[in-house]
């Protein structure tokens, strides 16, 4: 008994729940489509800007550069001091001067002017050719007197030509004499003056002989027995000048 009442009782009340709830429902529905999605903003359109022209690059003004840069003075080399005194170097001599040396027979003048000329100037072909031209005639005029029998002259000019003869390195080969063939005459020479000089000592002939053996020791400074043999002559020709 008691049950039915009870559910009589909760059935009006169970009802007015569920139609309130409905009602909310409903409200809510409403409530959500009132409600406006909002939209974005239109973007204000801006007006167009107007497009810029190029401008000419305004012109740099060059400095000179004279203006730019200060000029320097130009650096001066240091200043060189000349040694005083310093002797003052002699012109090359002409050959033609050269030349008349040789023609004078003074051939060791010669031999030394055609020597510095050549040194100054060694590609100076004119300068070499007759510098061997000229070391040739005085080989042919010791020739002459050799065969003059002139062995003092003759025997001095192939003396000094070998003494001198590594100077003409640079032309050597066009001589048509060497060493050998100047020890050769001056040997020659030599025993010649000393054979003559004998012969005119024991002929009497003391002042000839004498002559011939200062001939011989201008070849031959070092020949004692020369020396000896002269030191004995002149005695006897003062002897023989006193007993006058």
């Amino acid at each position: 008994m008691m049950s039915d009442r009870y559910s009589r009782a909760f059935s009006p009340c169970l009802l007015i729940i569920s139609l309130l709830l409905s009602s909310c429902a409903s409200l809510k529905g409403e409530h959500k489509a009132a409600v406006p999605v909002a939209q974005p903003a239109p973007q204000a359109q801006l007006p167009p800007q107007p497009v810029a022209q190029a401008q000419p690059a305004p012109e740099v003004q060059r400095v000179p550069q004279a203006q730019a840069q200060p000029t320097k003075p130009p650096v001066q080399p240091p200043a060189v001091r000349k040694p005083q005194n310093l002797p003052v170097p002699e012109p090359a001599r002409p050959i033609a001067t050269t030349k008349q040396l040789v023609e004078k027979g003074d051939y060791q003048r010669a031999l030394d002017e055609y020597r510095a000329s050549h040194r100054r100037r060694p590609r100076d072909q004119a300068l070499t050719v007759e510098y061997a031209k000229s070391v040739e005639d005085m080989k042919s005029a010791a020739d002459k007197a050799y065969e003059k029998e002139e062995y003092p002259t003759a025997g001095r000019t192939y003396d000094l030509l070998l003494k001198r003869h590594g100077e003409f390195k640079d032309f050597v080969q066009t001589l048509t004499f060497d060493r050998t063939y100047l020890n050769q005459r001056l040997s020659l020479c030599k025993k010649s003056l000393s054979a003559r000089g004998f012969q005119e000592y024991r002929k009497g002939n003391l002042s000839e002989a004498i002559l011939l053996w200062q001939g011989l020791l201008t070849l031959d400074p070092n020949n004692e027995d020369i020396k000896k043999a002269m030191i004995t002559a002149t005695e006897q020709q003062r002897n023989l000048q006193t007993k006058r």
